[in-house]
């Protein structure tokens, strides 16, 4: 129970970080985020730590957090469609992240993101007008900006969403919405805990004794 508080609570502190690089509440980046993890049938705090991550290692390729959001939601769902397992999920997001930071997708990159979900490659070609064979030369040229990955998956979002919601609902999908809502319950219970545990902290002097 207090791991899950902890984590709750961790996840709350990384939204409030996200929103205080873009000006935003913290409040409304978990609203925001826990839209996009629904939408896209992903676990919640793990979407919330992809988000973090992108947002703090590559916040000048996003003009907002509404579009850095809806980034992440378009991998999800296209992860979804190509069957991704977790590890590959985990691979390839560190490497996009990596990417958009440098602000160019190249090499090792590349490869991660190719093999764990090609049809974010293709999405890129269509958005290039070039064959999905040439984007290794353009890779290996530095010509796949951040930017042009960014706008390959944003306006493809009415094509991958239509391909995503013809797959059929998961396990693993049910199961993150319903760990979801059970987050939110336990939200107001988290928040009144650290502050229990902060607490004990600043008045250890006192507390320690009467323990002992």
């Amino acid at each position: 129970i207090a791991n899950k508080m902890d984590e709750i609570n961790a996840r709350s502190a990384r939204a409030d970080m996200v929103g205080g690089l873009f000006g935003t509440d913290g409040s409304e980046i978990e609203a925001m985020v826990q839209a996009a993890a629904n939408a896209s049938r992903g676990n919640y705090g793990k979407m919330m730590s992809n988000v973090g991550q992108m947002g703090i290692m590559a916040q000048e390729a996003f003009s907002n957090p509404k579009e850095l959001i809806a980034f992440n939601e378009q991998l999800q769902k296209t992860f979804v469609i190509a069957g991704t397992g977790s590890a590959q999920i985990d691979s390839a997001m560190l490497q996009l992240t990596q990417a958009m930071a440098s602000g160019v997708l190249r090499g090792e990159e590349f490869n991660a993101v190719f093999e764990a979900a090609p049809n974010i490659i293709q999405r890129i070609a269509e958005y290039t007008g070039k064959s999905t064979g040439e984007m290794r030369k353009m890779a290996e040229q530095g010509l796949l900006t951040s930017d042009v990955v960014k706008y390959a998956m944003l306006s493809a979002a009415e094509e991958t969403n239509q391909a995503f919601n013809a797959m059929p609902m998961s396990f693993q999908a049910v199961t993150n919405m319903i760990q979801t809502d059970i987050d939110n319950f336990l939200q107001p219970i988290a928040e009144k805990m650290s502050g229990f545990w902060s607490f004990i902290v600043d008045n250890w002097s006192i507390v320690k004794p009467v323990l002992i």
